[in-house]
């Protein structure tokens, strides 16, 4: 061993709301029984679920014990995201998982040397494996030396034509954590040469030589033809032919492979690929909806051909043709599972294979507070376990996992890392004794920090402290009606809160001078909604609020009652401590709340002078329709503003008129209806009579959407409108 200091430096034992992966696993604790359970049925069957509750830990879980635990069975374990495209997805990741880039070899094993060797020397392979072994587990050195390496930071874009983006782990790393053999490197750095010479790799091989190896020119240029040979040349070519192609050509080498595809996040192909409806308007920015059945039906290929015979009378297959090792994992929320037919049609094995993560129960969360601290050399008393488990149980049982994380990682910070850095007591950590009360962290601690609810309460304000203005507010503003006015959580349809009405994109609801206040309009702007789209997906990771299916739709609430209070109080001092925007905002919610309840300019008699005075004062932060300015044009006149006023409305009431412009926005609007299935709306007068007069261009209509432009007619039409009545009222008999 050399006289060489590894890196001791700490790194934390918990992972506070971000998600444990691969090179975590060695502090990750509380689920061994469910890795056992899932990975027996994994390994017992083709096609497996796991399926949870959002912030029940299913990513840690596959990540710190499945993955690994594949690895050392003999299985390459390829972890997928369906992104906009899943079929190419499934490929890239395929490629990332089995042929990393040698250059990324190379600077993994560098870094291993330069962190365990002295300068100059050259160790053999076992013994850089044994001194990696040798650090402690709490080491920051030990957890850095396994962690996957970023492509565009090692190779740049040169191989991105194949592999895409995103991060990889090199053979190497999987060899220093002990999931992998010297065979697996050997055949990996063996696979790319045309005539190659040299002996196999073993225990005794000088790391210097690997290196070489590595850097041989005919290595490099085997690399890249490899990658060519396997990347589909005909277009036509799915993911079928492709694998095929993949194992035939790894046969020729004689190299046995078996890969278990790892789909997580399933339920993105039912979020992010969505049919916007017969009208063929562009809501906001989402892929293609056909991806999903595209991918849906590649996969059904791809499944049937790993029976080796004509399993299906819907698959016109080879019988002849040899079994593809291939097992399948889908891995998403509980509340997705019903939309899973397109995969159990073709593979009815996912339903007996499947497995529920519940949250942690009571043990478990012990465990998963006392085993890493005890890697780092300290614990907790004992009534301190008991208070953080009660503080965070629901139903007298269940914690969830990150939040428990949240408040043991602000307890490391508070006093752990003092007393893991102070004492490094080895003996204390390698052994089951108890610890020495004075490497307890103290129930004082805990209280001082105002117990789990003020742990929470920091970590939401520290959250967002930490953005930018815009998006604070835009974060705030999506908060507050998770909250009710009793003070309790409210669940709130995902389509509301993204699509705020009447606001503009580039509204911070600052405060705006009464003088010179220009009246514009603006159309729903698509990076408005992205941006809060954005702004969503974020407060989702950080766990602060979780996306359910209910009731037909998507639905979001926040993840835990200590989040009441501090939201409560953000919202007061962030949206309500200015009289003049604490009006704006009532009357914006009364303005909301009249066309929510129909579109007819009938249905404005809450909207009152006062609120129409708040409005006017923010009037160029909101993006006008035609019948909010309809509304405003009609209020103007009724309470006499002056000339000046009733002119601005009256300019813009003007600017909104184009027939063209109408027609368009009851588009969007008759898109975003058919969406979110609320047939129970109507239109408003001028959009109606765009519908009528351009009627001939929509073909193929719903008869949810029929029906609301029937039910528009009825409520606005007058005599003169008779014709168009009969037109749609025989169309909705006809459907």
């Amino acid at each position: 061993m050399s006289n060489k200091t590894p890196d001791d430096s700490l790194t934390k034992p918990y992972k506070g709301p971000q998600s444990y992966q691969s090179h975590d696993a060695g502090l990750f604790f509380g689920r061994e029984m469910e890795a056992e359970k899932l990975l027996s049925k994994i390994l017992s069957s083709r096609f497996s679920l796991l399926h949870a509750q959002s912030g029940a830990g299913k990513t840690s879980l596959l990540n710190a014990r499945i993955i690994p635990q594949l690895e050392q069975r003999g299985w390459l374990p390829v972890r997928i995201l369906p992104q906009n495209d899943p079929i190419e997805s499934t490929w890239r990741s395929t490629l990332q998982a089995l042929l990393p880039p040698l250059e990324t070899e190379t600077k993994a094993i560098k870094r291993a040397i330069e962190k365990l060797a002295e300068e100059g020397e050259d160790l053999s392979l076992d013994e850089l494996l044994r001194r990696y072994d040798d650090l402690p587990d709490r080491s920051a050195a030990k957890r850095e030396l396994i962690a996957p390496m970023d492509l565009d930071e090692t190779v740049g874009k040169q191989y991105e034509q194949w592999l895409g983006g995103g991060k990889v782990t090199p053979f190497f790393c999987r060899l220093l954590r002990a999931t992998s053999e010297i065979r697996a490197l050997n055949d990996h750095l063996g696979f790319f040469m045309k005539n190659p010479t040299d002996d196999p790799l073993t225990g005794k091989t000088p790391v210097s030589q690997i290196l070489c190896l590595c850097a041989d020119p005919r290595q490099l240029e085997g690399y890249k033809a490899l990658l060519a040979q396997l990347e589909a040349k005909n277009p036509l070519w799915g993911l079928l032919e492709k694998f095929e192609n993949l194992f035939e050509v790894y046969a020729t080498k004689g190299i046995s492979l078996k890969l278990t595809l790892i789909f997580d996040q399933f339920e993105e192909m039912f979020t992010r690929f969505i049919d916007p409806g017969q009208l063929k308007v562009e809501i906001q920015d989402i892929p293609d909806w056909r991806l999903r059945w595209r991918f849906f039906d590649e996969l059904q290929a791809l499944y049937f051909r790993g029976y080796g015979d004509a399993h299906s009378a819907e698959f016109d297959g080879d019988a002849s043709l040899s079994a593809l090792p291939l097992r399948y994992v889908v891995s998403m929320r509980s509340e997705w599972i019903s939309r899973l037919d397109g995969i159990a049609r073709f593979a009815p094995d996912i339903v007996p294979n499947a497995y529920h993560l519940d949250l942690l129960v009571k043990e478990t969360a012990r465990q998963a507070i006392q085993e890493p601290a005890r890697q780092y050399g300290f614990g907790y008393e004992n009534s301190l376990y008991d208070k953080i488990i009660d503080d965070l149980c629901k139903e007298m049982r269940f914690v969830e996992p990150t939040h428990l994380q949240i408040v043991c990682e602000k307890l490391w910070d508070a006093r752990g890392r003092q007393l893991a850095g102070d004492l490094q007591q080895k003996a204390n950590i390698d052994s089951l004794l108890p610890m020495p009360e004075c490497t307890l962290v103290e129930l004082e601690v805990y209280q001082n920090l105002d117990g789990a609810a003020g742990i929470l309460k920091a970590f939401l304000l520290d959250y967002l402290e930490g953005l930018v203005k815009d998006e604070k507010l835009t974060a705030i503003e999506m908060l507050e009606p998770l909250v009710t006015v009793s003070g309790t959580r409210n669940i709130v349809d995902y389509e509301q809160l993204i699509h705020s009405p009447f606001r503009k994109a580039e509204s911070t609801l600052e405060n705006s001078s009464n003088e010179n206040n220009a009246i514009t309009s603006l159309d729903w702007s698509s990076d408005f909604i992205q941006h809060r789209k954005n702004c969503l997906a974020n407060l989702i990771n950080r766990n602060i609020v979780r996306m359910e299916n209910r009731l037909g739709g998507q639905f979001v609430e926040i993840t835990h009652e200590f989040l009441i209070d501090p939201i409560r109080k953000e919202v007061s001092r962030e949206l309500y401590s200015d009289l003049s925007r604490r009006n704006f905002r009532q009357a914006l919610i009364v303005l909301s709340h009249c066309e929510a309840m129909s579109l007819g300019i009938d249905m404005d008699e809450d909207f009152g002078q006062a609120d129409f005075r708040a409005i006017i004062d923010y009037s160029d932060q909101i993006s006008w329709s035609h019948w909010a300015c309809e509304l405003m044009l009609r209020r103007a006149i009724e309470y006499g503003t002056g000339k000046a006023v009733l002119g601005k409305w009256l300019e813009l009431y003007e600017s909104l008129a184009s027939s063209e412009d109408v027609f368009e926005t009851a588009l969007v609007q008759l898109a975003r209806i058919e969406q979110e299935k609320r047939f129970d709306l109507t239109l408003g007068f001028k959009q109606f009579q765009a519908i009528n007069s351009r009627r001939e261009q929509l073909s193929n209509l719903s008869l949810g959407i029929v029906e609301v432009i029937f039910r528009s007619q009825l409520r606005h039409a007058k005599d003169a409108h008779r014709t168009d009545i009969v037109y749609w009222s025989r169309r909705f008999y006809e459907q």
